[in-house]
C-alpha cells in the first residue's frame, strides 16, 4: 500500500492492484504522485522498487513458463511417429496458454513501468 497527496487530494494504493488496471488511470494516479515529488519520496520509492521486483519476477516466471514448454511439448508418440499438427495444438494448448499469459503479464508490467520512468524524468 502506498500513500500520496497532491494539492487537496490523497489516495492510498495497492500496488498488487495496480496491474488490473487500465494504462490510462495508472498514467493518472502515477502524474498525480510525480506532481509533487518532495512530498511524495517515499511513495516514489515504494513504487519504483516494487514496479523493478513485479517485471524481475514476471521475466523469470515467463522463463520458466517457456522452459517448461519447451521441455513437455509434444511433437511424437511414445513409438516415434509424428503427432499431426492439428493434434499437436490439441495436446500442447494449456502450455501455449501459460506461456502467452506469462509474457502477456511481463509485458503489461514494463510498459507499466516504462510509463513511470518516463513520467518520472519529465517531471523533472
Amino acid at each position: 500500500m502506498v500513500y500520496f497527496r497532491s494539492k487537496n487530494f490523497g489516495a492510498t494504493i495497492d500496488l498488487d492492484m495496480m496491474p488490473v488496471l487500465p494504462l490510462i488511470k495508472i498514467r493518472k494516479l502515477f502524474k498525480l504522485m510525480l506532481s509533487e515529488p518532495n512530498r511524495n519520496t517515499e511513495a516514489i520509492t515504494t513504487t519504483e522498487a516494487w514496479l523493478a521486483a513485479v517485471v524481475a519476477k514476471t521475466k523469470s516466471t515467463w522463463m520458466e513458463t517457456s522452459k517448461s514448454y519447451k521441455e513437455n511439448r509434444r511433437t511424437t508418440y511414445s513409438d516415434g511417429c509424428v503427432i499431426p499438427e492439428a493434434q499437436q495444438k490439441k495436446i500442447n494448448k494449456p502450455l501455449i496458454v501459460a506461456l502467452k499469459k506469462a509474457k502477456a503479464k511481463f509485458e503489461r508490467a514494463s510498459k507499466i513501468q516504462v510509463l513511470f520512468q518516463k513520467l518520472k524524468n519529465k517531471e523533472k
